[in-house]
């Protein structure tokens, strides 16, 4: 745990820039700030419509239209790319439950977010929306800040074409009831989420985005 500990602050070293960053007390408003606040103009994943980084260490396990399901230490990620919402630059409303363990909505770049965690047992659900995308996943105590800068990464790397989302729309090209997966984890009332999304995909590049748990 200490080597992982090690290998993430410096990660975030090389993400931030910052001299002074420590795993045992960056905060996870701090860990969202650290990544948003920085230019990532790196991929290394190619959808139709958009591309994005895709962290070194994520496996895909399956991917269907623009869902994909991707595994990170035993950790699976659900990632839904909301190409349309996108197309008519709105987000869709969430509800957040206000009784979670943790509930922050934030603005970067003129664009929304929002991180809400659920703590169920030993676990906490964490649901992370940001760039028309969500991220999904589920994660002990020790790996909360771990998984928020693996999630802000890939959400923050999203970049969509214009030119081609539009040639889908006008085409009718992008299905208007796709479906989107489901995390399994604690059920809440109909009102206080929309249904769980999920899912993934994968490409290489030589110019990466340093990873939390990669040392160069």
């Amino acid at each position: 745990m200490m080597l992982k500990k090690i290998i993430l602050i410096t990660g975030l070293f090389l993400i931030t820039g910052c001299t002074s960053v420590s795993i045992n007390t960056l905060s996870i408003e701090s860990a969202i700030n650290n990544v948003l606040n920085q230019d990532n103009e790196l991929y290394n994943t190619y959808e139709v419509g958009y591309r994005f980084y895709k962290p070194r260490n994520f496996n895909l396990l399956k991917s269907d239209g623009n869902n994909y399901e991707y595994i990170n230490n035993g950790k699976k990620y659900y990632l839904y790319v909301d190409v349309l919402a996108y197309y008519n630059k709105v987000n869709n409303q969430y509800s957040l439950k206000k009784d979670a363990y943790y509930i922050q909505e934030f603005n970067y770049n003129g664009e929304y977010g929002f991180l809400n965690i659920i703590q169920k047992d030993d676990y906490f659900y964490l649901k992370i929306m940001y760039n028309y995308a969500i991220i999904e996943v589920k994660v002990k105590e020790d790996d909360i800040i771990e998984s928020i800068i693996y999630s802000s990464i890939l959400l923050s790397s999203i970049n969509y074409n214009d030119n081609v989302i539009d040639h889908l729309v006008q085409n009718n090209l992008i299905g208007t009831n796709e479906k989107k997966f489901e995390l399994e984890g604690p059920k809440e009332k109909e009102e206080t989420y929309l249904d769980y999304l999920e899912d993934y995909d994968d490409y290489d590049k030589e110019n990466e985005i340093p990873d939390p748990d990669v040392i160069n």
